[in-house]
C-alpha cells in the first residue's frame, strides 16, 4: 500500500501501515511516538487512519 504525499511542506515521519501495524504490535504508543520524535496523539492518528484505510479496502475488495 501506498501513502498517497503531498508536495511541499514537512517531510513525513509516518511509517507505512504494515510498519505501523508490526511497531504497534511489540511497542506502545507512546513508545513509538518517542521513537518517531511525534506526539501520542499523532501516533494514535496515525493507528485510526491506518485502520480507517484497510476497512476500506476490505469492503473495497
Amino acid at each position: 500500500m501506498t501513502i498517497a504525499r503531498k508536495t511541499g511542506g514537512r517531510p513525513s515521519k509516518r511509517p507505512t501501515n504494515a510498519e505501523l501495524a508490526m511497531l504497534y504490535s511489540v511497542m506502545t504508543a507512546k513508545e513509538i511516538a518517542e521513537r518517531f520524535g511525534v506526539s501520542v496523539y499523532t501516533v494514535r492518528n496515525w493507528i485510526n487512519k491506518a485502520r480507517k484505510e484497510e476497512s476500506e479496502e476490505v469492503t473495497n475488495g
